[in-house]
């Protein structure tokens, strides 16, 4: 098997598999629903608590984890690909916890209290200081890297120093906050669907 029919092969394979985990995802649940209840609430035949389940709560939660899943994805192959080195990820080098650190103080400042419900306007602004964050940790990782070039090994160390001096950084941060406010920020930067809308995957879409 050639190299193109063996890709070829892979992401057919990987489809499949999505598209399957897909499809359970949209019947299993605390509310299980029948594959053949699924199909119909899909073509606007279902009951009113299965549109609710299906539509309201399942679909978007999907649609974004493919998203989120899709851009690490990405994110780790150029980042592999930059640097040379297998090890390289946005988690390690502290793109991540840039993009997390800026995340988490503006939504401070935009809602004063983390744990109440966040307006539209910092749904849809927050995937823009969020890369604002990472592109200053990345700016911030290349600069310090650089000693007439830059090398794959100094940039991963250097990488991994800034993400533990931002990951710090939140951790002071988020002793401000009341033990709930500390632990829905802690559920974000950790990463959760949970709660996700239509409104989030919109704001995600666009990236």
């Amino acid at each position: 098997m050639n190299k193109n029919k063996k890709v070829f092969f892979i992401c057919g394979i990987l489809a499949i598999l999505i598209f399957t985990v897909f499809v359970i995802s949209l019947n299993l649940g605390s509310y299980s629903i029948s594959l053949g209840d699924v199909i119909k609430t899909l073509i606007g035949q279902g009951s009113k608590s299965q549109n609710i389940v299906i539509f309201n709560l399942r679909l978007p939660r999907i649609i974004i984890a493919l998203f989120v899943g899709s851009a690490l994805a990405v994110s780790g192959t150029i980042l592999q690909g930059v640097t040379k080195n297998d090890l390289a990820d946005s988690g390690i080098l502290g793109i991540n916890s840039g993009a997390a650190l800026f995340v988490v103080v503006y939504i401070y400042l935009m809602n004063g209290n983390v744990y109440e419900g966040m307006s539209n306007l910092t749904v849809f602004t927050m995937p823009i200081v969020a890369l604002i964050g990472a592109l200053f940790g990345a700016f911030l990782i290349y600069s310090l890297a650089w000693k007439g070039g830059i090398n794959s090994s100094r940039l991963l160390l250097i990488g991994i120093g800034v993400n533990i001096a931002f990951t710090s950084i939140l951790t002071i941060f988020q002793l401000k906050f009341t033990t709930q406010e500390f632990n829905r920020v802690m559920a974000w930067t950790s990463g959760s669907i949970w709660g996700t809308s239509w409104k989030y995957v919109i704001a995600v879409l666009p990236f």
